[in-house]
This record gives structure tokens, sequence and C-alpha cells, in this order.
């Protein structure tokens, strides 16, 4: 991502890798980003001044991984897992998650997934939240804003009721069937 310049990332799908989607960089927007079926869905490393809207992750052992997130914006659905690494953090430090509701403290702890300390925080109210990391070797903060939102409907799926064609189509096959019965019956009533 260049300097002085806002990149943007609308409309993207990844599926069956590895790593889903990488971003890293300054004043990056993205909106409608959806990764399924990969080990890894996003890592986001050194973003600054990010908005990201409508993120979506199905099937992958590490939805969202994130590395020095500073003054970005993340829509995500709730309940996605999100693991946060800070490497000059230390045991003592505490990541902070406040919210309208509550306001709480998640300790570091070693992540076997990753292989390394971090924090894991799961967010399951439909709610924004900020979220904020003093780190005393930084002599800062890392801050970043979560919106937890309802499950969005996913690219190439139709919001018709699940099963509703089959209705149609079973009802179209029984009338169809009584009109054949009933002209056979007249048929042979000859």
């Amino acid at each position: 991502m260049g300097f002085n310049q806002t990149t943007y990332l609308n409309n993207i799908i990844c599926e069956n890798q590895n790593l889903g989607i990488l971003i890293q960089g300054r004043d990056v927007i993205g909106d409608n980003i959806y990764v399924k079926n990969c080990e890894a869905g996003f890592y986001f490393v050194d973003l600054r001044n990010c908005d990201f809207t409508k993120i979506m992750i199905d099937n992958a052992d590490i939805p969202i991984y994130g590395l020095r997130l500073h003054n970005c914006t993340f829509e995500i659905e709730q309940s996605t897992k999100f693991y946060i690494i800070e490497f000059l953090a230390s045991y003592g430090d505490k990541l902070n998650i406040e919210s309208s509701d509550s306001d709480y403290n998640i300790s570091m702890s070693y992540i076997p997934k990753l292989g390394f300390p971090g924090y894991v925080f799961q967010l399951d109210n439909v709610i924004t939240y900020h979220v904020s990391l003093y780190v005393e070797m930084l002599g800062g903060t890392l801050n970043f804003t979560i919106k937890s939102v309802p499950r969005y409907t996913r690219p190439g799926a139709s919001n018709i009721i699940p099963g509703y064609p089959f209705f149609w189509l079973w009802s179209v096959m029984i009338i169809g069937l009584l009109i054949y019965i009933e002209s056979f019956r007249r048929f042979h009533r000859r």
C-alpha cells in the first residue's frame, strides 16, 4: 500500500487457502470481504487509519489474527474469534475491551494455535467495542474498534427461505399427478 493514498478493497472472496487474506498498510478501506475454508482467515498487520466493513469468515481455524493495529475499525460478525499479538507486550499488560455495556481486561496467555503468547477474545453481543492495549515498552497504546454485527447473507446465497422452491416443485408435481389420475379415470369411464 502506498503513502498518501487510500487503498480500497471491495467484494473479495478467498477460498481453500492456508492464509485467506493478509492486509497491511495505512488508509485502507475494505468492504464485503469473505474468506472460507482456510486455515487462517484474515491477518491484519501494521494497520493505521483503516476501516473494514462486512468482514465474513466461514470454516477457519484462526478467523482473525491482528498485529499492531492503530486507529482502525473492523465490522465483524458476532462470536468471531479475534487473536491479537503484540511482541513487545508482557504477561502483565492487559488488553482492555470497552463497550457501552461493560469494560473488562484480558490477560495475555499462551496460544497453542499460534505457538506464542497473545490475546484471544470473542465478542458475542451485537454492539460496538473499543479495544486497547497499553504496552510499557512502546510507551503507548494500541487501539482499534470492533463493530459486532449479526451474521450476513453470504455471497452467492439467496435470501429466500430454504426449501421454499421445493414446496412449489412438490405442489406442481402433486397437482399434475392429480390431474393425470382424474383424466385417466374419465377416459376409462366411457
